[in-house]
């Protein structure tokens, strides 16, 4: 394609491809929604509009891999924290929850999440739908979404801590199957939220199966990030190895200051895994925090049979003390 007129040209800027190349000195231009480059000095004449980039770097957008904007692209499309950031592409679904597929105890508690924080009503029930929603209001981004797998788990259970039985595991995997081929990238894992918590080694092996034929990969927010950090990142690889999928470790941390030092043996276990062939990485945010729900401090049994069954623990006085107790 030829382009003789630009809408915007880019001038001697410090151009950061992408792929890992050296930066370069150039110009950049944009022509009817066509990035074009490298352009030619002489097409400054033609151009709308001339930004002077003497100092500036220019790079493609950012690939958010671990994003939580399934909510906020409905609320506001436009995303502005993220645009601001220079992030086009936004991957959600991460730590085991997604806004997809949604049936039973999983489509009550979104429900009720999007009332209470939005005021706005659940019309969607699968991937697809969830996507058309989002391109009838307009976003700014791009979206890629993992399968939530406590999302998963609620859809085809009461959100019990319990193993699936056998028809459960099968609806799990058709489930799962079918939203693959609505376009997810893979599943994800929050394994230390109910109900994701409750599930065994064994079943997210067996999910990362169905994921393999599709050809996706598994993201986990591991089964602890502290005191258990090295089991928790063992099983992430053996949920690699075994389902034969690629691995990304979300947010890959040491918690507590007493567990700084283990950051060290945790990146040689991923380096090990590594040279043994598996396909796994982590992701890192840059700040020296962490943030969850605040109904993370109480106890796991506490989530037992989802937020109804949670609330009803939460105003028994004597259930109340014994909460307490196991928090201090």
């Amino acid at each position: 394609m030829i382009f003789t007129e630009l809408d915007m040209l880019f001038k001697s800027a410090t151009i950061y491809d992408g792929l890992g190349n050296r930066p370069v000195r150039g110009n950049i231009g944009v022509s009817s929604g066509f990035i074009v480059y490298p352009a030619e000095d002489s097409m400054e004449k033609s151009a709308r509009r001339v930004i002077d980039s003497e100092n500036l770097c220019l790079c493609p957008g950012f690939i958010n891999i671990h994003s939580h904007s399934d909510m906020p692209l409905l609320v506001d499309g436009r995303v502005p924290s993220v645009i601001h950031q220079g992030i086009t592409t936004e991957v959600t679904g991460n730590c085991g929850y997604s806004l997809a597929p949604l049936y039973g105890s999983s489509l009550d508690e979104i429900r009720r999440e999007f009332k209470r924080d939005f005021d706005m009503d659940v019309t969607w029930s699968d991937l697809n739908e969830y996507f058309n929603l989002l391109e009838r209001q307009g976003i700014s981004v791009n979206v890629i979404s993992l399968v939530g797998h406590g999302t998963l788990r609620g859809s085809v259970t009461d959100r019990s801590d319990r193993c699936l039985t056998k028809d459960e595991m099968v609806k799990m995997k058709e489930e799962l199957y079918k939203a693959m081929k609505q376009g997810a990238a893979g599943f994800s894992t929050g394994l230390i939220y109910p109900p994701g918590s409750y599930a065994p080694t064994e079943e997210l092996i067996e999910l990362g199966k169905t994921v393999r034929e599709t050809g996706g990969y598994y993201a986990s927010h591991i089964r602890g990030e502290g005191g258990s950090l090295f089991d928790a990142i063992k099983e992430a690889i053996i949920i690699g190895f075994e389902a034969r999928i690629p691995v990304e470790i979300s947010h890959l941390k040491a918690a507590g200051e007493r567990n700084w030092g283990k950051t060290k043996h945790a990146l040689e276990m991923i380096g090990d895994a590594r040279s043994k062939g598996l396909y796994i990485q982590h992701d890192q945010y840059p700040y020296t925090a962490s943030a969850t729900g605040l109904s993370m401090m109480v106890p796991e049994w506490v989530h037992n049979g989802g937020t109804d069954a949670f609330l009803s623990r939460l105003k028994n006085e004597s259930t109340r003390e014994k909460i307490l107790k196991e928090m201090d």
